[in-house]
């Protein structure tokens, strides 16, 4: 049955594609899930996540994603299983190679790399760990999606973290390290991955923190400065995920760039957490 479904799957996707419908439809059906957060209000709870989460994928696609990443697109609302199936679809006829080489945006060298590995992540030593919660001592803020997520935090990005902050909300440096990349100008109203504000810090050990979905112009570092744990760096906002805005916060360890598998990390000024942080929960960050 698996096997009829999979193959059904890549069938319509070749007919979609075959038609010349499927920048339109994808951009149709992602604007559709976009515009349906709002409507509903949902855009900061699980439904508005799992809508953004899903739309991701029909908005996202190299082919076509630099002509058609505006959301213009309104049209009536549909099943979300009819959504869910269009999208495996799109995706079956729009791979991504295993393997896809990426660049350190501070080097022309090309690195290939894997995503990581499924071994159980544990965190029993958290007292010593590199890290602290980025954003002030004193401030907590819920994890609205950890390690291994349902939808987006999966393979390069198994071990990412996004934390519910409101708009403008201080962030701050994990850890201490030199500003390598910043990225301000995009819009709040901007989506896709290609569309975020970011900031990257290079740690002592050749690690990088990336910081992303920054307000417009709410970079606070320059490339070049050196920063120590706690600095404030940017200001929280929604940039790449209209509608949601948090932080997303990961180290990589090859590279800097979005296609470099992330690792598990441990913060020291926070309550006990073995296994990562959790979805759902709320952290508070503590003196360090």
């Amino acid at each position: 049955m698996v096997q009829f479904e999979s193959a059904f799957l890549v069938a319509v996707g070749y007919v979609v594609q075959g038609l010349h419908l499927a920048p339109l439809f994808a951009v149709v059906v992602g604007g559709t899930l976009l515009m349906a957060r709002k409507l509903i209000f949902v855009s900061n709870g699980p439904l508005g996540r799992e809508l953004g989460n899903i739309s991701r994928c029909f908005l996202s696609f190299d082919r076509w994603r630099a002509t058609y990443h505006r959301r213009n697109f309104l049209v009536s609302g549909a099943l979300r299983l009819l959504l869910m199936t269009a999208c495996t679809a799109c995706q079956a006829v729009s791979p991504v190679p295993a393997g896809t080489p990426t660049i350190d945006p501070t080097s022309t060298v090309v690195s290939t790399s894997t995503p990581p590995s499924d071994e159980p992540f544990t965190c029993q030593s958290f007292e010593t760990s590199e890290y602290v919660l980025p954003f002030p001592v004193g401030i907590e803020y819920k994890c609205i999606q950890g390690y291994v997520g349902r939808t987006y935090h999966v393979g390069v990005f198994k071990y990412g973290l996004d934390f519910d902050m409101p708009m403008r909300s201080t962030i701050t440096a994990a850890r201490a390290g030199q500003v390598i990349f910043v990225e301000a100008n995009h819009s709040d109203q901007d989506y896709g991955t290609e569309n975020a504000n970011v900031v990257i810090v290079q740690h002592e050990d050749g690690t990088y923190g990336r910081y992303v979905h920054i307000t417009k112009d709410g970079v606070l570092v320059e490339i070049g400065q050196r920063v120590t744990q706690g600095d404030p760096i940017g200001l929280s906002g929604s940039s790449g995920d209209p509608g949601n805005p948090h932080l997303h916060f990961d180290v990589t360890q090859e590279c800097a760039r979005p296609n470099c598998p992330t690792i598990p990390i441990c913060f020291s000024n926070t309550k006990p957490h073995p296994a990562g942080l959790v979805t759902g929960e709320s952290y508070t960050a503590e003196q360090y």
